[in-house]
């Protein structure tokens, strides 16, 4: 590990030699960098200064990868996580350990492993309950991108087979507006095989969700393509009217979230939710949505 500054925190680094993750070392869990090697660009957008008030103090957003936890509420969602963090590193094997929330009695987590061949990397983020009562959640992964990209989200194929004879009477997907959005919000663009999502500035806070069951989501932004994989459970309960991919964008970044399935966490118990993330840089300022399906098509196969 690299000690560095995030911005007056104290912060590290991991290197895989394709990939440099940066993270705080004294908050979080809080992944704060993404830099391909070589590169200085970060990937991730930078928000030191964002912060509001909670029931619980000043929550500071950072910037980066978070988890959360869902349904979304200002006691359970905004617990500060500036409290400290316990950090253990092994080669290219990263683990971010919370401390115990005292609102929700929740430890958060984040195992991180670099692939050694490609610009890839998994995460394990993990909640398990110290508290003393049931908790009903759902664990909850937000990557905060900058702005001037474009967020893929593809749309739902059905989950009735070809062999079911009353497939075709069935629901392919929906797609969930948030209180604050609207239907003709300029940055949704909605296609048969994708939904868009613009990252422009200038324009309110929006917000939409959905079921998708092609297991990933894209953010093309400039030449790189930033992509996270995870694995659809359409057999288990989720939260906001079934969502286990959502997008927020405001007038600083564009959230690229995914969600776990609602779980019944008793004390003692663990949680987990798995993402994938993978990189591919150099890519034509010209690409086609076609080609972005592709991409992932061949990254999903190597």
């Amino acid at each position: 590990m690299i000690a560095i500054d995030y911005h007056g925190y104290p912060a590290g680094r991991i290197t895989s030699g394709h990939l440099a993750l940066d993270f705080l070392t004294r908050a979080g869990p809080r992944l704060v960098g993404l830099r391909l090697e070589g590169r200085s660009e970060n990937l991730l957008a930078e928000l030191p200064q964002v912060h509001w008030s909670s029931p619980h103090g000043d929550y500071r957003v950072y910037g980066g990868h978070r988890l959360w936890i869902g349904p979304e509420s200002a006691a359970r969602t905004y617990v500060p996580d500036d409290q400290g963090v316990t950090v253990r590193e092994a080669g290219a094997r990263l683990e971010l350990i919370g401390g115990r929330e005292a609102p929700t009695g929740i430890r958060k987590s984040m195992t991180i492993e670099l692939a050694t061949d490609r610009p890839r990397l998994s995460i394990i983020h993990g909640i398990v309950n110290e508290g003393s009562q049931v908790l009903d959640l759902a664990p909850w992964a937000i990557t905060q991108m900058p702005l001037d990209g474009t967020a893929f989200l593809p749309q739902a194929r059905g989950v009735f087979g070809p062999e079911d004879p009353d497939a075709q009477y069935q629901p392919k997907g929906h797609l969930v507006l948030w209180n604050y959005a609207r239907w003709d919000d300029p940055r949704l663009d909605i296609r048969d095989r994708f939904v868009l999502v613009q990252a422009r500035p200038g324009l309110p806070p929006c917000k939409i969700g959905m079921f998708n069951t092609a297991g990933w989501a894209a953010y093309l932004r400039k030449d790189t393509l930033f992509c996270k994989r995870f694995s659809p459970e359409p057999a288990r309960p989720h939260v906001d009217h079934f969502c286990n991919l959502e997008v927020y964008c405001n007038d600083e970044v564009l959230e690229l979230e995914t969600l776990g399935p609602l779980v019944h966490l008793g004390p003692g118990q663990r949680t987990e939710h798995i993402e994938r993330w993978e990189l591919v840089p150099g890519l034509p300022a010209d690409l086609d949505h076609d080609q972005v399906a592709e991409i992932v098509a061949r990254g999903m196969s190597g």
